[in-house]
């Protein structure tokens, strides 16, 4: 799931301008993402990023490791997945409204952890 290059565009069409980790709300929780600025010298988008590890959103390289580690050794039944979402710059309360409606990836992840509803 993870590589030593962790990009969110391709680089030969998308420059990178700057990234930090935020907290933001998902399904009731605050996770960690990775928010990204880049450009293509006409367009500037946001990207929102971070892993879904063991039911749990990690955006730090050694602590993904870590859970990969653990769910092999202790046979995790979540599925993984990298999460990306990017947005124009001029709205990024919209993809913040999004992901805070959402629920958190676990029930999807995680067979046996789908509410009934979602089957």
């Amino acid at each position: 799931l993870l590589r030593s290059e962790k990009h969110v565009s391709d680089e030969r069409s998308w420059k990178f301008n700057s990234s930090r980790v935020e907290q933001i709300h998902i399904g009731g929780n605050d996770v960690p993402v990775s928010v990204t600025q880049i450009g293509d010298g006409i367009s500037q988008l946001t990207v929102w990023s971070f892993y879904d590890i063991g039911g749990e959103a990690k955006t730090s390289t050694l602590a993904i490791k870590l859970r990969q580690l653990r769910e092999r050794l202790v046979g995790g039944r979540c599925l993984s997945a990298f999460v990306a979402l990017a947005t124009p710059n001029d709205n990024p309360s919209g993809l913040a409204r999004f992901l805070s409606q959402s629920q958190r990836l676990a029930g999807y992840l995680c067979p046996g952890n789908v509410p009934r509803s979602r089957r």
